[in-house]
């Protein structure tokens, strides 16, 4: 199947070389991205980041994902295997699939923990770089229990997760400095929705390692060429390099950051009390804040409610195309770098539930205002803490 797709910024033209359980369509649709490095942007369907998704759906892929890797190695719920979500986008992604894992493997010797774009002072962190991305920083924290630290520095397995892989020099960059700590490492997965690496490229990357293995798991795998529209100027560009300005009071810190053995789980049944389920609902989480609003859309689909879960985000990217609305704002991690909500306006979901790990602010403020939030729902380190907007 080929598809040539005409953006703003160029020309896409794709190949889709897979027979797979899933269709292009019910994937991912396409956008421009106000981002000279790469102008494009693969908008996934089932992510819940950029575009409005179905919690069962998203269910799917994790559930989908983390069953062929079982199934390529049934031995490995038996090996120390860190598992690890990469931001901003698949942290929501790489957390499902962990858990999923878990609930299907029943293992009891991994790990994960999920990089991040935020700086916390006094934790010791990896650092590696993401060249194509508008905020190339990323950072990859040691966990903090003594338990978490044996597993991270002793892992057989590394898993790595991302929605999509186009040259895989990501991954390649954190498997560098990730064997650098750890030497023993023997194999290396790597999982995303999408895989758009040539069988010449995927060869370069297991050549890079030679003591690992090196295996690609996928939904979908396709070809893709990039025709830059030489005509477009990128102008107004978004802040990118992180000014390291986010606080730990900012970010919830047993959610996969420092590290997580388990399924994350919080008592949502006092959110019943407040919505009607006759009525569509948004479950709206900020940045990085992606899994436990899904989690919280999941159980209310579970109870026949009609949800959608979606979160903000930093990625920069222009209207068109998969992009039908754009509402821009200051971000709530007091880093001073705009923040986007894509293809949702006010009015358009009857109940909107604004989810958020920091504490609740004026950027908070002004979202909730503008899209007249029915709660705002902030998530502590245990529990969560409704409230209803003032009027």
């Amino acid at each position: 199947m080929k598809k040539v797709i005409e953006l703003e910024t160029g020309k896409i033209n794709l190949k889709v070389n897979q027979i797979s359980d899933f269709q292009l369509e019910d994937l991912f649709d396409f956008a421009a991205r106000n981002n000279p490095k790469r102008g494009f942007l693969f908008l996934s369907k089932v992510l819940g980041k950029h575009y409005p998704s179905t919690p069962s759906n998203i269910l799917k892929i994790h559930n989908y994902l983390a069953n062929k890797l079982i199934d390529l190695n049934h031995n490995i719920k038996d090996k120390n295997t860190l598992f690890i979500g990469m931001a901003e986008t698949a942290i929501g992604l790489g957390q499902g699939i962990y858990e999923s894992f878990i609930n299907q493997s029943k293992s009891i010797n991994s790990l994960f923990v999920h990089t991040t774009r935020y700086f916390l002072d006094n934790y010791k962190f990896i650092p590696f770089a993401e060249e194509h991305s508008h905020a190339p920083e990323l950072f990859l924290y040691y966990p903090v229990k003594s338990l978490f630290q044996k597993q991270f520095v002793e892992a057989k397995y590394l898993v790595l997760i991302d929605d999509e892989i186009s040259t895989g020099q990501t991954f390649i960059n954190l498997i560098q400095a990730y064997i650098q700590l750890n030497p023993n490492l023997e194999k290396v997965y790597i999982i995303s929705i999408l895989n758009f690496l040539t069988e010449q490229r995927k060869k370069e990357i297991i050549n890079t390692f030679e003591n690992l293995e090196i295996d690609f798991i996928n939904c979908l795998e396709a070809n893709f060429t990039f025709e830059t529209n030489t005509n477009y100027i990128f102008n107004n560009l978004p802040a990118t390099q992180n000014t390291r300005k986010c606080q730990e009071k900012n970010l919830l810190l047993n959610t996969g950051r420092l590290g997580i053995n388990e399924s994350l789980n919080y008592d949502f049944s006092e959110v019943f009390n407040y919505i009607q389920k006759d009525k569509s609902i948004l479950i709206l989480g900020t940045g990085e804040f992606m899994h436990l609003p899904f989690k919280l859309g999941f159980e209310l689909e579970k109870l026949n409610y009609k949800v959608k879960v979606q979160s903000t985000t930093r990625s920069p990217i222009l209207l068109g195309n998969g992009i039908k609305s754009i509402l821009k704002f200051s971000d709530n991690y007091n880093e001073g770098i705009d923040n986007f909500l894509y293809n949702v306006s006010a009015n358009q979901y009857d109940q909107v539930l604004l989810c958020y790990e920091t504490p609740f602010n004026e950027s908070l403020n002004y979202l909730s205002k503008i899209l007249k939030t029915t709660l705002n729902i902030e998530f502590t380190n245990n529990k969560i803490m409704i409230s209803k907007p003032k009027i």
